[in-house]
């Protein structure tokens, strides 16, 4: 899967393009442009990420962010290397 993650005072409505394309040129069968509560401290953004990857039932993850995303994304692929939450090959 992709997991698509936007930057700081924004939204998944930044993604709709890239995420097409992903798609079609590369056959990325799951792409998740997940919703962040940017107030929310990253532990805590991190969680509900985990969750949503984990609702779309891929068992690993390529992660694409900017901004606030990419911290997000970081705490996810941390965790994953210590063997809680799904498989993050790349962020």
């Amino acid at each position: 899967g992709l997991v698509l993650a936007h930057g700081f005072m924004s939204s998944p409505c930044v993604w709709p393009f890239a995420a097409s394309e992903w798609r079609n040129r590369l056959g990325v069968s799951a792409v998740l442009a997940t919703q962040s509560g940017w107030r929310d401290p990253l532990e805590a953004q991190g969680t509900v990420l985990q969750d949503e990857m984990a609702w779309m039932g891929q068992q690993e993850w390529v992660m694409v962010s900017h901004s606030m995303g990419g911290l997000v994304s970081r705490v996810v692929a941390q965790r994953a290397l210590q063997g809680t939450g799904p498989r993050v090959r790349g962020v």
